[in-house]
């Protein structure tokens, strides 16, 4: 193991972590004037009797270091300058169980942090600046802080817990969990499952072919969905939203401010409180809405609209194409 290595951290400083695969730890520790990183390499065993000379599973062809360059603090876990040696493994299928595993952990005062890791697991706690994770293969978990946050994650698993502040996802296939959040949030999930539950602020969210659930959220909503299902739950706000094929249901609380478009996907809207005005819109699809609600038959579209029985007012535009149209 490498000996923690303590360092004096200044105002200006920055943390930088980056390797290939293992754990990454950061635990915020104010009211000190030093960082304590940590290094360690995991044992697995009988494996490292086995290791080759020259092979990518020797530990002496990694280079694992704690520096600082300039106001940049940085741990990193670098592998073979061999091209070589990468090649045999890459032939071989052996990446993944000859790749050695590292530990390293980060206690200090909130400075900004990039983290830029492979595989593993990624722990961030109570860190008060900027965050940007970078990951291909993770279990990302993000709890509590404030701060400008960026992560990017292709495949497994993230979770954002009680964070405040711009908050931007981009994720391929991983499952997203996002809770209690507050401040600007973009979200893009191309075929993961969503989960997002209890946001305040503006959001924008995209996804194509998972299933995503959102609810208990407060602000302005726009999503563009693909073919996956969304569940809408407990909104409160502005909804503006374009679907493809996949069905949208959505439960509105309050005033509603609604403004959907669909193409084959159903559309369906639960308002409880009533007394939006509707304006509903289909070229082929059939509609399931309050019988007293005006039906016009034109040429090439077929209209119903009217105001809904109720307490509330507001307004609610939904157009499609096939997609059926349900007002409940």
């Amino acid at each position: 193991p490498l000996a923690p290595i303590r360092l004096k951290i200044e105002a200006d400083d920055r943390y930088v972590v980056k390797g290939y695969r293992g754990r990454v730890e950061f635990e915020s520790k104010e009211g000190v004037s030093d960082v304590i990183v940590t290094v360690h390499e995991v044992d697995r065993g009988n494996t490292k009797s086995s290791r080759r000379s020259g092979s990518i599973s020797s530990s002496e062809d990694w280079q694992v270091s704690v520096r600082r360059e300039g106001h940049l603090i940085v741990a990193s876990v670098e592998g073979p300058t061999s091209k070589q040696v990468w090649n045999e493994l890459l032939m071989a299928g052996r990446l993944s169980s000859d790749v050695p595993e590292y530990v390293v952990s980060v206690v200090g005062p909130s400075r900004p942090l990039d983290v830029s890791w492979h595989e593993g697991p990624i722990k961030v706690d109570r860190l008060d600046a900027e965050l940007h994770v970078t990951s291909v293969k993770s279990a990302v978990e993000i709890s509590q802080g404030r701060g400008d946050t960026t992560l990017s994650l292709q495949e497994g698993d993230l979770q954002v817990k009680n964070r405040k502040g711009p908050l931007s996802i981009e994720s391929y296939a991983a499952k997203v969990t996002v809770s209690g959040v507050e401040g600007p949030l973009h979200l893009e999930n191309f075929a993961g499952e969503t989960n997002l539950h209890g946001a305040d602020g503006p959001m924008d969210f995209m996804a194509y072919k998972g299933p995503s659930k959102l609810s208990s959220l407060k602000g302005r909503l726009d999503y563009k969905n693909g073919i996956g299902p969304l569940h809408i739950e407990k909104f409160e706000g502005e909804l503006r939203g374009n679907s493809s094929q996949g069905a949208v249901t959505a439960e509105i609380l309050g005033e509603a401010d609604v403004r959907l478009q669909s193409a084959d996907g159903s559309v369906t809207l639960h308002l409880p409180s009533g007394g939006a005005w509707v304006n509903l819109v289909t070229t082929e699809g059939n509609m399931a809405v309050p019988s007293y609600l005006k039906a016009t038959r034109l040429p090439t579209q077929t209209v119903r609209s009217g105001r809904l029985k109720g307490s509330l007012g507001g307004s609610v535009s939904v157009r499609t194409t096939t997609g059926e149209i349900r007002i409940r």
